[in-house]
C-alpha cells in the first residue's frame, strides 16, 4: 500500500524541479512560461503543501518515518579505530515536530509565491496578469520631483 511517506521526498523535489524548469527556460532565451515562470512555482509549492498536510495527518495518527537514504561512511574505516565504529548517514526523519515544520514552511512559501505574484503585477512588465503591452506603469510622483524647486 502506498502511503504519505512514500511521497515525502517529493515535498522537497517539487519546488526544486520547478526552479530547474524556470532556470532552463530563462537560459534558453525564449519566453515559454507565462508570468515569468510564477505559475509552475506556485503549482509546485501548492503540491508541496498538500503533501506536507498529508504527512502531517499521517504523523498525527501516531506513525513516524525514519529512513536512511545514503551511508557516507560506516564502520571502523570511518574513525580509524576498532573500538568505536562510526556511521555517517543521510536520511529522512518524519516525526511530529518535523511534520509541523514541513506544514508551516510549505504554507509560508506558498503564501510568499502567491502574494509576490500579485505584488509584481504593477511593475510594468508585459506578460504579467493585469498588464497590457504599452501600458507600463509610471513611477509615482514621490519618486522624484517633476518640477525644480527654487529657494
Amino acid at each position: 500500500m502506498v502511503g504519505a511517506f512514500d511521497y515525502a521526498p517529493a515535498i522537497v523535489l517539487l519546488p526544486f524541479l520547478s526552479f530547474c524548469l524556470a532556470v532552463g527556460v530563462a537560459l534558453s532565451g525564449r519566453d515559454l512560461l507565462p508570468k515569468g515562470g510564477a505559475l509552475p512555482g506556485i503549482a509546485a509549492t501548492a503540491g508541496s503543501l498538500l503533501l506536507s498536510a498529508w504527512v502531517f495527518l499521517t504523523v498525527s495518527g501516531g506513525e513516524t518515518y525514519n529512513e536512511t537514504i545514503y551511508t557516507w561512511a560506516a564502520g571502523a574505516e570511518a574513525t580509524g579505530s576498532l573500538s568505536e565504529p562510526l556511521e555517517l548517514t543521510f536520511g529522512l526523519l518524519l516525526d511530529p515536530l518535523s511534520a509541523m515544520m514541513l506544514l508551516i514552511v510549505s504554507l509560508v512559501a506558498l503564501l510568499v509565491h502567491v502574494f509576490s505574484l500579485g505584488y509584481m503585477n504593477d511593475e510594468g512588465e508585459t506578460g504579467l496578469p493585469g498588464t497590457t503591452p504599452g501600458s507600463a506603469c509610471s513611477p509615482p510622483p514621490c519618486w522624484g520631483s517633476s518640477s525644480p524647486t527654487t529657494s
